[in-house]
């Protein structure tokens, strides 16, 4: 036992012995990296903290103008820049392909029966039409038309 105990100690304590710190690396990694699953549902985190605030925007939203209804309009365009990750709201061509996505799905006259859907309702239907313009977008952008 005492030869198995120094020869453990002599292993752990020298100097230059690579397999130690291949050992001391993995032990590293280990310890101090995230999961896959644990890097998702961080990442999953930090989006519904993000998007938050416009989803509630839009969900309590009653327009009674129309510099109203284009500023809740304007609202979806970076939900779905955010939900997407495919933009930045500060990027114009980005905002475009977007804008143009969601009008071909969603066309600004008809956000009047999308105001009158309940909250519940209108969060799923967010969640829907940002699928469907990252699908869009997907196309054109394989295309070369985005």
């Amino acid at each position: 036992v005492a030869k198995i105990v120094k020869g453990t100690v002599d292993f752990l304590t020298s100097e230059a012995n690579s397999r130690r710190d291949t050992l001391a690396c993995q032990v590293y990694c280990k310890t101090s990296m995230f999961t896959r699953a644990g890097i998702a549902e961080k990442d999953k985190t930090a989006l519904a903290a993000a998007t938050d605030s416009l989803d509630l925007f839009i969900v309590d939203a009653r327009p009674r103008s129309r510099d109203e209804l284009e500023s809740v309009y304007r609202k979806m365009v970076s939900t779905i820049l955010l939900r997407t990750c495919m933009g930045e709201a500060t990027d114009l061509s980005a905002v475009r392909e977007t804008s143009a996505a969601l009008e071909s799905v969603l066309p600004p006259v008809q956000l009047g029966p999308f105001m009158a859907l309940t909250s519940s309702e209108k969060r799923a239907q967010i969640k829907d039409l940002a699928l469907i313009v990252a699908g869009i977008r997907l196309f054109n952008k394989k295309c070369s038309r985005g």
